[in-house]
């Protein structure tokens, strides 16, 4: 079975018109949030045990896929369109420029082109790509490469739930979607990872993505491991895009289930120069939602398809 990684980056700008079903897979949980139109109609987590999923590949499938099972069985989910999201761990993104050429030749060059830039054979990676613009006879377009060996365990514990998910996509890209920004700094925080992202023009420019591992220490040691990250991240995008400086009011939008502990440290203040925001996803949530726990599933509900 054929499932596409990316659809769109930007999502759909109409109203969502039947039931959509999230699954978002982290370290140490199964999440659930399902969309009907715009409006957020349930959610739910489904705590895994340690080593089920290892470095953000699903390491035990047929126990992963009970427990999506449970988790979807738990909320009575019924029929409706399945969208699964991944660790952006070992994924390769890249923005790619092209002079103007047809549908087909496009789609003879965008893989060699990978295949050169890839650290990888490109056999073991899924591929996907979207442009994203077009000016002076030029086109830009948006690839991404995602092993195998990472999408494929997800697709099959879904498939042994009883499910089959209608499309999957990265955790970074979920997040671009659901942070809505044309410029923005993302900064997410799991008990088992750290994802930076540095987005311009609403594309995802620069990704960084570490598994912490479920031994990582106290919160307080991811919470500034973060920061750490966060510094990192944006020195390597200023000094590689010299031409394409983020604005000094580029937002800080902190997501993920340690956000609230991310907000009160004051890491993201000691450091970048950007001011934080707070989150505002464009769909009708729930005042009892834990929204920056969700943001991932979010964007999975906004992902054209």
């Amino acid at each position: 079975m054929k499932v596409p990684v990316l659809s769109s980056i930007a999502g759909p700008m109409g109203l969502l018109s039947r039931p959509v079903i999230t699954l978002h897979v982290e370290g140490d949980s199964v999440r659930l949030l399902v969309v009907r139109g715009r409006q957020i109609t349930d959610w739910g987590v489904q705590p895994l045990e340690p080593g089920l999923v290892r470095g953000g590949v699903v390491a035990d499938q047929q126990a992963v896929g009970m427990q999506v099972r449970s988790l979807l069985a738990s909320h009575h989910i019924g029929n409706g369109r399945l969208v699964a999201g991944l660790t952006g761990q070992r994924s390769v993104p890249r923005i790619l420029d092209f002079p103007e050429m047809s549908s087909q030749l496009l789609e003879e060059a965008i893989p060699r082109e990978m295949k050169r830039q890839m650290p990888v054979p490109l056999e073991e990676m899924h591929l996907s790509w979207q442009v994203v613009g077009s000016e002076n006879g030029n086109l830009r377009v948006f690839a991404l490469g995602v092993p195998r060996d990472v999408l494929d365990p997800l697709v099959e514990a879904i498939k042994l739930s009883g499910r089959r998910p209608h499309s999957v996509d990265i955790k970074p890209l979920a997040l671009v979607r659901a942070v809505g920004r044309r410029d923005a700094l993302i900064a997410d925080l799991e008990p088992e990872g750290v994802d930076v992202i540095v987005v311009r023009d609403g594309i995802p420019a620069t990704v960084r993505t570490v598994s912490l591992g479920p031994q990582a220490g106290e919160i307080e040691d991811k919470v500034r491991r973060l920061g750490e990250e966060l510094t990192r991240t944006v020195k390597f995008y200023s000094d590689t895009r010299l031409e394409e400086a983020l604005p000094p009011s580029t937002p800080v939008c902190l997501t993920g289930s340690l956000a609230e502990e991310v907000a009160s440290s004051g890491i993201v203040e000691a450091s970048v120069a950007y001011p934080v925001e707070a989150l505002s996803p464009p769909l009708e949530c729930p005042p009892d939602l834990p929204v920056a726990t969700f943001m991932v599933n979010i964007g999975l509900a906004l992902k054209e398809s």
